[in-house]
């Protein structure tokens, strides 16, 4: 197998290590999160018609509420992301209520163009560093800019290796 053949499942093995312990008990040590369910508290005893709607599914709003603040916590403690992710989410107002996973999602479609061009230029048979190295390069800051600590902290790895021409790092 060829370097560029090992490069997506490595990006990507870095972004899955994570698997939690049934039963794990840490302290939360993440930023306060905040989450695309947000709404008033219901203090009355009646359940709203979106409540009632959403249990009919099976789950309810509170559950999805608790699921994501797990999720994004363990993404948190696990070093996946960042407090630039805690900004972006700040961003994110009545005007713009998808304004995250709008951000999110561009950044995954470019990420993937960026990695399939990375994959390219390691598999021609004299590896252009430099191209490499923009590659890398662009995946880092769009990386950095969401909070996805993990992937800029492994393309920066990746560039060091760039700069010492290292195809097997």
């Amino acid at each position: 197998m060829d370097s560029g053949n090992l490069l997506v499942p490595f990006v990507f093995w870095s972004l899955t290590r994570y698997r939690p312990i049934e039963g794990e008990i840490e302290q939360d040590k993440s930023p306060q999160i905040i989450h695309p369910f947000s709404s008033p508290p219901n203090h009355g005893s009646s359940v709203s018609e979106k409540e009632r709607k959403s249990r009919e599914g099976g789950m309810d709003v509170r559950q999805l509420q608790r699921q994501w603040i797990d999720l994004i916590s363990a993404l948190f403690r696990e070093g996946f992301l960042d407090a630039q992710f805690t900004q972006l989410q700040q961003l994110q107002d009545e005007s713009n209520p998808d304004f995250v996973v709008e951000v999110v999602t561009l950044f995954f479609e470019d990420s993937e163009r960026v990695l399939n061009d990375l994959c390219n230029v390691l598999s021609q048979q004299v590896v252009d560093f430099n191209r490499v190295d923009a590659h890398v390069h662009q995946l880092k800051g769009s990386s950095a800019s969401i909070g996805a600590q993990r992937v800029k902290n492994v393309c920066i790895s990746f560039r060091n290796c760039c700069e010492e021409r290292n195809l097997e790092g």
